[in-house]
């Protein structure tokens, strides 16, 4: 967390924005591969069950007509009639062999193959027998025994045929629904995946933008506040951030080291100010001075005007130290001014890299928005995933209802055929149990049929909300692309911010330029009045060399009025 903290505010950005779009992205390819999975399932469900339940259910129709185009051999008085019912059992031979053939083509696993090798066996010790026994038993004229036969072992040899084809019909309807409740557990097992995966994705988004407010924004608000009151020349301020590793650190030792200059100038500008008004108060007081005494001269003329040359050399001298000193604080306060100068041109150096750093995160939250867009067409891409699945499921449905009809047709067919049988006498009753037998099938058929329509309900039910989550991803992925608006926004505020900053450091360093130029100008004036203090001294002695020369021509005088 640390490292994370001590990168730049672009790899900050960036670092948010990957973590977002890998979420969005595995989000997106867990659906697609867990909803392609369930298609795949589907699929081999209806490929190996339900086809292998239709092949079953026509070999049981063709054993039903074999056994009831064999009682009726038996029954039939005239030769055509028989050779018609014999080529009929015939091609339902082939019929049951063609559909034992399809079912060994398929995929099936060693129960359902020895479900397959016992019809085969039934099947053909039923046609054998009926070939090598009833029907030489017909050609020989024993109706009798073939009747007999017909009604008992070849029933019961026709019943074991059938229960071996029940077998593998209800082995396959328990298969599919083991393969059903399987598929419901990968339903649930999905489900609950990507709704991990959308809460880590929300908690990760939203971690992602409160680290972001808590290391960038936040931040630089408290920075801009504090460079607005430096520029109103507010030295008190404290700058928050300093000693970071990223750009705001940088940024913040800048202006920290702004503050400290423009206080440094400012004590400096008050220092130079103050020796201003020391020289010009002492200046006032020795012209005052020198007042006093030229009146005072008047009365002592030659003495007084030679001692005041004297003392006008004295103050002459002070007057350069003085000179000499103000130039100096002129120099340091130029100085300082320069300094104060540079600073100021780093502030601005900073603000106009941090305003550039600004312009690449908003570049990157862009990046991020169109990558979070296309996560959201992944999304959707799901949802048309999951739409197909459901038209798939309304397919075996169908497949399920037509089943179902075919079941209902079939169970009226026995009942007429019961009733016709009814009407026969005792010459139906043999077509009687082959009526009972295929009702009996139909009403199997029939709950197979509701029992796998009511699973494909439930997997149906299961694809809804699975199509339900797939929708709310979308809706999630929305919400983040509205986010990387947001923080897009309110990045391109302060980038308005650092663009203000920047204008106000400008002004800034004009002022400190004037403070230079206003440095120069008191370091000219420094030095102009230690030149006029050099003449003055020089003067000076001149005045006291002839004030002597005076003292002594009138005292010659005096000294010659005396003697004469």
């Amino acid at each position: 967390m640390l490292s994370i903290v001590r990168r730049s505010i672009s790899a900050k950005v960036a670092s948010a924005a990957a973590v977002l779009v890998i979420c969005a992205l595995s989000m997106g390819v867990t659906a697609f591969l867990l909803l392609g999975e369930s298609n795949r399932r589907l699929g081999d469900m209806y490929q190996q069950e339900v086809v292998g339940l239709e092949t079953a259910d026509d070999i049981k129709a063709a054993l039903y007509r074999i056994r009831s185009d064999s009682l009726e051999y038996v029954l039939a008085d005239r030769d055509e009639t028989r050779m018609r019912f014999r080529e009929e059992i015939d091609n339902q031979n082939i019929r049951v062999r063609e559909r034992l053939d399809q079912l060994r083509s398929a995929d099936l696993d060693e129960s359902e193959q020895a479900f397959v090798s016992d019809i085969e066996a039934q099947a053909d010790q039923y046609v054998t027998m009926l070939e090598t026994r009833l029907f030489a038993a017909i050609e020989r004229g024993d109706r009798a025994y073939a009747e007999d036969l017909a009604r008992n072992e070849a029933a019961e040899i026709f019943r074991a045929a059938r229960d071996a084809a029940n077998a593998f019909m209800d082995y396959s309807v328990e298969r599919a629904a083991r393969r059903m409740s399987n598929a419901e557990t990968d339903q649930a097992r999905a489900g609950f995946l990507i709704t991990a995966l959308i809460v880590v994705a929300a908690l990760i988004g939203i971690s992602a933008v409160w680290f972001l407010q808590q290391n960038v924004s936040r931040p630089l608000t408290r920075i801009a506040a504090g460079l607005k009151r430096l520029a109103e020349k507010d030295w008190k301020v404290e700058i928050p951030g300093a000693g970071r590793a990223d750009e705001i650190g940088r940024i913040a030792d800048a202006a920290e080291e702004f503050r400290r200059t423009g206080m440094e100038a400012e004590r400096l500008e008050a220092e130079a100010a103050e020796a201003g008004a020391r020289a010009e108060a002492e200046k006032q007081k020795a012209l005052k001075l020198l007042a006093d005494r030229f009146e005072e001269a008047v009365g002592g003329v030659v003495t007084q005007v030679a001692a005041a040359a004297e003392q006008l050399t004295t103050f002459a001298g002070q007057m350069s130290k003085m000179a000499r000193e103000g130039n100096e604080q002129a120099m340091s306060v130029s100085a300082a001014a320069e300094q104060a100068s540079t600073n100021v041109q780093s502030v601005a150096g900073a603000a106009e890299e941090f305003s550039a750093t600004l312009r690449e995160v908003v570049k990157q939250i862009r990046a991020s928005a169109d990558q979070t867009r296309e996560a959201l067409t992944l999304s959707h891409s799901s949802k048309l995933s999951m739409e197909s699945l459901s038209s798939a499921i309304e397919n075996v449905a169908g497949v399920t209802s037509l089943i179902a009809e075919i079941a209902e047709k079939t169970n009226l067919l026995a009942l007429n055929a019961t009733i016709e049988s009814a009407r026969a006498g005792e010459a139906g009753k043999g077509f009687a149990v082959v009526a009972s037998e295929v009702k009996q099938l139909a009403a199997q058929t029939a709950r197979a049929t509701s029992e796998i329509s009511g699973r494909i309900e439930e997997i149906k039910t299961t694809s809804s909300r699975t199509s339900q989550s797939v929708a709310a991803i979308a809706r999630f992925i929305e919400q983040i692309q509205l986010n990387s608006e947001s923080i897009s926004a309110a990045t391109e505020e302060q980038q308005a911010t650092i663009d203000d900053i920047s204008r106000n450091v400008a002004e800034a360093a004009n002022g400190t330029s004037e403070v230079s130029a206003g440095a120069h100008g008191f370091r000219e004036f420094s030095g102009r009045s230690q030149s006029t203090s050099a003449e003055l001294s020089d003067a000076a002695q001149l005045l006291s060399g002839q004030a002597q020369t005076l003292k002594n021509e009138i005292g010659r005088f005096l000294g010659q009025i005396r003697t004469a």
